[in-house]
């Protein structure tokens, strides 16, 4: 793994990305880009894996973002946004807003909104990225910057007072 890095303009996308998805680079940056310029995006966070270049029959992140709108010791709420190999060997986006557990068997996180799309190739990696890349704006545009409201919305464990 390395990173963390604030921008995808330090992420070698040229080293994570397979051969037939190369052309995907461009693109990929500039939606990014407009990602981490977002106004209510300032704790942006890139980390990349060049070692999960091949698929292995597993989940493995190639490459992905975590933004940060709540965080407290004990409590947060953060957007993901990654490119990772799916355990049938397909490459796939998968972006989701994300809840601290609060339920009685903790299990650390719990997605409240999410979306997950195979791409298979270069042109459809891009607009399943594209759409990720929606999905998280959306949230930084509307809100809530809090993660109670979205446990209530589905429906979780509600945070002890």
């Amino acid at each position: 793994m390395a990173g963390p890095v604030s921008s995808i303009a330090y992420v070698p996308l040229h080293e994570v990305l397979p051969a037939g998805f190369a052309r995907a680079e461009g693109r990929l940056r500039e939606l990014a880009t407009r990602l981490e310029r977002h106004h209510s995006a300032d704790r942006v966070a890139w980390r990349w894996y060049p070692e999960h270049v091949e698929p292995d029959g597993t989940r493995r992140v190639l490459v992905g973002t975590t933004i940060t709108l709540y965080d407290t010791r004990d409590d947060w709420l953060e957007l993901s946004l990654q490119i990772a190999w799916q355990p049938d060997g397909r490459l796939g986006v998968e972006s989701t807003v994300e809840v601290a557990c609060w339920c009685a068997d903790n299990h650390n996180m719990h997605p409240v909104r999410e979306s997950a799309r195979d791409a298979d190739d270069d042109f459809e990696l891009a607009d399943e990225f594209a759409a990720g890349v929606k999905l998280l704006t959306t949230v930084l545009n509307e809100g809530p910057f809090e993660p109670q409201p979205w446990r209530v919305a589905a429906g979780l464990p509600v945070r002890p007072r």
